[in-house]
């Protein structure tokens, strides 16, 4: 079996029953010139030029892999940042949200509990009285004849400010006026939360 290689501009054959390589065409060097003496000497000095390819691709790859880029490492951090944000201002808005609910809530207890006051005696607190005579009785009322309209303290709406109470209501008629002063904790702004 017989082998062909060119290598160097030289055509050679590789004799396999005498191990050596014998030049079909071209010239031979006059200097420091020695052909392999098995095929396994050219295939290793292919790998050693193959393996020098790779070693710079791993290298190169081994230096990416090694770490990010500013640009990376800013690009996450910004969209981070973003989510962080978005997160913070929803549960804030909910927090919000549901301060808002618990004083219309307690503004609605109120008005039931103003209610069964008015079916007890027959009237409202005034306006001086408040939404404490839900609690303990008024100076016109007969303390033997008074029955607490509710359970509890009167409590401070979600901000911390009392609920208003006012009667006659603004209406006019037999109708109170009932609200809590909302987020700003000012009375007579947009976010007053007003009993329906």
């Amino acid at each position: 079996m017989q082998n062909r290689k060119k290598h160097s501009g030289l055509a050679r054959k590789w004799e396999v029953g005498s191990g050596k390589w014998e030049v079909i065409s071209g010239q031979l060097p006059t200097s420091n010139f020695q052909l392999p003496t098995r095929p396994s000497q050219l295939a290793t000095d292919n790998s050693i030029r193959r393996s020098g390819r790779r070693a710079k691709l791993a290298t190169r790859n081994s230096q990416l892999a090694k770490g990010f880029t500013l640009v990376e490492v800013m690009l996450v951090l910004l969209i981070l940042m973003t989510l962080a944000t978005v997160g913070i201002l929803a549960v804030r808005n909910m927090g919000a949200e549901a301060k808002r609910r618990q004083a219309s809530i307690g503004v609605a207890e109120y008005a039931r509990a103003l209610d069964a006051y008015y079916s007890l005696y027959d009237r409202f607190p005034t306006t001086q009285e408040g939404l404490d005579a839900l609690r303990n009785c008024p100076a016109s009322i007969d303390p033997s004849e008074y029955r607490s309209v509710i359970t509890h303290d009167v409590t401070p709406d979600p901000w911390g400010m009392p609920y208003n109470y006012q009667y006659p209501g603004s209406r006019g008629g037999d109708e109170f006026d009932l609200w809590s002063n909302g987020p700003d904790m000012e009375s007579g702004t947009a976010d007053d939360i007003w009993k329906k």
